[in-house]
């Protein structure tokens, strides 16, 4: 397999605990998990939550991180992390899905923010700064 820089892979993967970790190697390693690298925060920890979500009201209640996102590259920082459709449509009580959306918020190098980012203390970001600034000035 070929490994891809700069990529965003995050969707249902009904990943269970005991495989927690096994994304992060997978295809040539790097892959950052997108909660893990904002703190971990236990809001945000289960997006699969039938004790709070009634999509299926009246079923077994559990919670579980099957939804992730994973991130991987120079170019892209993981800056926050949280759900959508968390909360009922009107006041029904009907969620949207069965589960909660992830909403990733990250910062995205470019040739354009290239210099800004050479400013931080960051060995990475600056690389990644030098490389871009070097190759926007060949065009």
């Amino acid at each position: 397999s070929q490994k891809a820089d700069n990529c965003i892979h995050l969707g249902d993967f009904n990943m269970r605990a005991a495989e927690d970790g096994g994304i992060e190697t997978a295809s040539g390693g790097g892959w950052i998990d997108a909660w893990k690298e904002t703190g971990s925060n236990s809001e945000f920890k289960f997006p699969w939550n039938s004790y709070v979500n009634t999509y299926h009201d009246g079923g077994f209640k559990f919670r579980a991180r099957f939804d992730r996102c994973y991130a991987r590259g120079t170019s892209l920082s993981v800056k926050q992390f949280g759900f959508m459709g968390n909360q009922p449509v009107e006041k029904k009580g009907d969620y949207l899905s069965d589960h909660f959306g992830l909403a990733v918020q990250f910062d995205v190098l470019t040739k354009d923010t290239a210099s800004e980012f050479a400013e931080f203390d960051d060995p990475e970001w600056e690389k990644a700064a030098m490389i871009l600034t070097d190759a926007a000035s060949q065009k």
